[in-house]
């Protein structure tokens, strides 16, 4: 009996320093992006992936709690501006009244999801008009 009495108290405490989010979705996700082949996709100035000869690639991202702002490019097209539109996920409200859960979701961006899980690249060559 006095092992139940330590192991009852004992999950709850385990329970209430979960996050959910972090642990059931955790804080990458996985986005795919489509068009021609040999097109660069930048975040911060750093390249994160290439679309392929099949004209697809899929590149984990770092979650975040605002929108994600990404680059296109291709050598002889103008650079395309992309846009991760970042929203709630509600795995994140299993935390309930856990405050300790929410501040680990949210400092690590798992609080949030990408909208969009699949992005179509649209190049415009450098000489086209506007």
């Amino acid at each position: 009996m006095k092992r139940i009495n330590f192991l009852i108290p004992g999950l709850l405490v385990l329970m209430s320093m979960s996050s959910c989010s972090t642990i059931f979705t955790g804080t990458k996700q996985s986005i795919t992006f489509t068009g021609e082949p040999g097109v660069r996709i930048y975040k911060n100035n750093n390249k994160i992936a290439e679309i392929d000869n099949g004209g697809t690639t899929t590149v984990k991202i770092h979650k975040s709690l605002s929108s994600t702002n990404l680059i296109a490019k291709k050598e002889g097209y103008r650079n395309t501006p992309l846009i991760l539109s970042s929203v709630f996920n509600p795995i994140s409200a299993i935390n309930l009244f856990n405050p300790i859960g929410w501040i680990v979701d949210l400092g690590t961006g798992a609080a949030c999801k990408y909208d969009d899980t699949v992005i179509t690249v649209e190049m415009l060559n450098e000489n086209a008009q506007p």
